[in-house]
């Protein structure tokens, strides 16, 4: 496969570079170059594959398509070919053998030589190479990348590999985009597309500008990236994990092309680095953990026009209040007086009052929408529940917040009880509220959510959608004073936690600029507001012959209700009855199927003695005994068989019987159920009044 194109300047420049072909000895083939210079890395499922085709077909060395590129100082061939004539080494047909001093750099052919070694024997290991100058051969960088990429039987292309190609392509003159090649693996074309859904352009290119930002710190060592260097260093924390860090330095595949020194130095660049080390596959990984709550934020902002990123709808329906909203707690709420912003920059309130929507949703998307969380080491899924109150909650907080939607307005102002009358009191209102001042008394004793941990935090859940347990148990602290906190470098912690991770995913997708404009948490004259209890709402009015004539309405439904409760119950008696009767008749009904079961098989035995004796029973004397006796079982039979009518009849009857009852039965169900409802709602209104 050819991704890129040999321009007929390069092809001039490679013709006259050429020396000539000549048989090499596998310790004269070195790939150290094209490794450090963007080769793909080795890939031993490439290398079996190319196995398997050679003890099929042979490895066919003096084919030309074969052949391998290479390049050798022009002072090295003449050495070499001193003692015989160059223009033996032109012909194709008769390749010699070269004896050299030092290895060629070869461009091409890793897995073919990779697999040649394990196929042919020790004393028959040698390929045939097409020499070049490396004088004039490395000066064209893009006759070096056609080269590289123009070998037949290499492995497949990666997603990525394929894109940055595209965009060398596109970029054909400016080969700065070919540093740091191991970057690219990840990316998968066919996700692509679902990009265009998602309407949070801004977050993922925040996201790629800090990949960007933390990578530049090595760019001196940029080249020497390889896929193995980004897997060895991505999710890790060499800046806050001691075990991390250790981990980096004991990896000798990472940077592996570089001296020690300079591997040296890019460890204490990124040990200076205070987040987790992102790379493309953590921005495609990560982004599906915002997929989820950008449709609830989809939702809450409704249909506009023209189609707006989220944070441009919500920017362009934010109004302002006269005090910023804080969330510390799902009950404990802060409201900062914006007077005493002074002249900073006012779009902090607005910045963060979006990201304020975005930890909601990140602390219960899985009760709001289809996706969950992962099970984890979980043998059982976990039963999906649905919150409808939360949306009235995360309305109510927008609207708090500055924002305002026709939907906002109308989820906000939907009553949650009423909805969920009937249900349990956490399911309609997920979070109790509580005293303030009980609540200051608890945090001040127990210590909020640890960014570090004593123990390890696996590096393969660092990215995407979170556990089950690790969900569950950051709840509590995925409130905006996370983006405050800060590491304490004077523990003994060895680790970062989830919730560290949940914090540097906000860093990386919202950026922390909006820290440096904002006023410090710690500096804020906060003052709490009971923004979510039932208190807070609109009371009702309601003048005193409503209230009269409510509980006069009350006491009728009530004295209707013991009224058919008490007809239930003589019905519910009835049922019993009838379904003893029934269960009686099944038993007598089973008798009596087996008794004719047994006659009808006595009556088949006879009937088979009787053809069997046909012509002998004409002249025998008992002959009409034998048939009076037949006679007789037959018409007893045929008794039973009518006795098993009657008996399904009244079975059928009785069923019929039941049925009806169990119709009345539900019918009077559905009318106690309604007075249920209507008494429960008329108790709330009473209480309110």
């Amino acid at each position: 496969m050819n991704l890129t194109k040999e321009t007929p300047e390069a092809t001039v420049v490679k013709s006259n570079c050429f020396l000539g072909y000549a048989r090499i000895d596998f310790p004269q083939l070195s790939f150290e170059d094209s490794m450090r210079q963007n080769h793909r890395e080795e890939s031993h499922k490439a290398t079996a594959r190319l196995l398997r085709v050679f003890r099929l077909e042979g490895c066919k060395r003096y084919d030309v398509e074969n052949f391998i590129d290479a390049t050798i100082p022009l002072h090295a061939f003449q050495e070499a070919i001193a003692p015989a004539d160059a223009s033996n080494f032109q012909d194709t047909g008769n390749v010699r053998q070269l004896r050299l001093q030092h290895s060629v750099a070869c461009q091409n052919g890793l897995h073919r030589i990779a697999a040649a070694r394990d196929y042919l024997p020790f004393n028959n290991r040698w390929w045939i190479v097409r020499l070049y100058s490396r004088e004039g051969f490395n000066k064209r960088q893009d006759l070096t990348s056609y080269t590289r990429a123009s070998f037949a039987h290499e492995q497949r292309y990666s997603d990525g590999h394929i894109f940055r190609n595209i965009r060398l392509a596109y970029h054909e003159k400016s080969y700065k985009e070919e540093k740091m090649c191991g970057m690219w693996e990840p990316i998968q074309l066919g996700t692509l597309h679902r990009f265009h859904g998602l309407r949070y352009p801004e977050e993922l290119l925040n996201y790629l500008k800090h990949i960007l930002d933390v990578w530049c710190r090595i760019e001196p060592l940029a080249s020497y990236v390889d896929s193995a260097t980004v897997r060895g260093l991505e999710l890790r924390a060499p800046g806050v994990s001691k075990a991390d860090l250790q981990e980096i330095m004991q990896n000798s595949e990472i940077l592996s092309a570089a001296s020690d020194v300079e591997r040296t130095k890019a460890i204490e660049q990124f040990r200076q680095t205070k987040c987790i080390i992102p790379s493309l596959r953590t921005f495609f990984e990560n982004q599906k953990y915002l997929e989820p709550c950008s449709s609830i934020l989809r939702k809450l902002l409704g249909a506009c026009k023209p189609k707006q990123s989220l944070e441009a709808g919500f920017g362009a329906r934010y109004f302002g209040r006269d005090s910023f909203i804080i969330q510390r707690s799902e009950n404990h709420v802060l409201a900062f007086p914006l007077q005493e912003a002074g002249t900073l920059n006012r779009g902090w309130e607005r910045k963060l009052g979006y990201v304020q929507l975005w930890m909601f949703c990140l602390r219960n998307y899985a009760e709001m929408t289809e996706m969950a969380p992962k099970l984890g080491s979980r043998r059982v899924k976990a039963k999906k529940k649905y919150n409808q109150a939360l949306w009235h909650r995360l309305a109510t907080l927008a609207w708090s917040l500055g924002f305002d939607t026709e939907e906002i307005r109308r989820l906000r102002d939907q009553d949650p009880d009423k909805a969920q009358v009937r249900r349990l009191l956490q399911t309609i209102r997920p979070y109790h509220n509580v005293d303030h001042k009980v609540i200051e008394e608890v945090s001040s004793i127990v210590s909020t959510g640890r960014l570090t941990s004593s123990t390890r935090y696996p590096t393969n859940i660092r990215c995407g959608q979170p556990h089950y347990d690790d969900y569950e148990e950051d709840k509590d602290n995925l409130f905006l004073p996370l983006l405050w906190q800060k590491v304490d470098e004077e523990n003994e912690d060895v680790d970062v936690t989830a919730l560290y991770r949940k914090q540097d995913l906000l860093y990386a997708f919202f950026g922390k600029e909006i820290l440096e404009v904002s006023p410090s948490f710690d500096t804020m004259v906060l003052q709490p507001v009971d923004l979510f209890s039932r208190s807070s709402r609109r009371p009702i009015l309601a003048s005193e012959a409503e209230v009269t004539q409510l509980t006069r309405d009350l006491r009728a439904a009530q004295n209707r209700l013991e009224e058919i409760s008490r007809l239930h119950e003589g019905t519910q008696r009835c049922v019993v009855e009838l379904s003893k009767e029934k269960e009686a008749l099944q038993i007598t009904l089973q008798a009596e199927m087996q008794k004719v079961l047994e006659k009808e098989d006595a009556n088949f035995a006879l009937q088979r003695r009787l053809e069997e004796q046909e012509v002998a029973a004409l002249e025998a004397p008992n002959s009409q005994i034998l048939l009076e006796e037949k006679d007789f079982r037959i018409a007893e039979l045929e008794a039973k068989v009518l006795k098993l009518t009657e008996l399904g009849s009244q079975m059928q009857t009785k069923e019929e019987e039941i049925t009806t009852l169990r119709t009345d039965m539900e019918t009077k169900d559905q009318t106690v159920t309604e007075l249920l409802n209507t008494i429960e709602a008329k108790d709330v209104m009473c209480t309110r009044l």
